[in-house]
């Protein structure tokens, strides 16, 4: 009987347990990584091999090699994830070149660049803004 009087008298203490918050996903989760050009504008390459390289990494961090010998080219990615479809802005030493829009999934980024002076693009497709993108991930 004790036994049962105490249990009974811990269990609203243990159901007042706080909550664990929510942890929100870092966007830059799904960039992560090293991507080929699948495809630029209406050019479709299937060599991964010899394709230019996307490194991406948490931070906003973006580097594309064009080759293995280059040295890469730096920018940083800033993404806003209010808007459909979502977009960032992409920067050269601090100062933003261009807006995009994206879609990613797991193997697969997509997006198009749209020139600062002109509306971000409303569809993440070739054709839309100034310069499309299709990239895949190496594995």
């Amino acid at each position: 009987m004790r036994t049962l009087i105490v249990l009974l008298l811990a269990l609203p203490v243990a159901s007042a347990a706080p909550v664990p918050k929510e942890v929100k996903k870092n966007p830059l989760d799904a960039f992560d990584g090293v991507w080929w050009e699948a495809r630029f504008q209406n050019s479709v390459y299937e060599d991964p091999d010899i394709a230019r390289r996307f490194t991406f990494n948490m931070a906003g961090g973006l580097a594309i090699r064009q080759n293995e010998k280059a040295i890469p080219e730096e920018y940083t990615i800033e993404i806003d994830p209010s808007t459909s479809p979502q977009s960032f802005k992409l920067k050269s030493k601090g100062k933003v070149i261009y807006n995009a829009v994206y879609a990613v999934d797991a193997d697969s980024l997509r997006f198009a660049l749209t020139n600062l002076t002109k509306p971000l693009a409303s569809e993440v497709k070739w054709g839309a803004g100034d310069v499309y993108y299709e990239l895949k991930r190496i594995k």
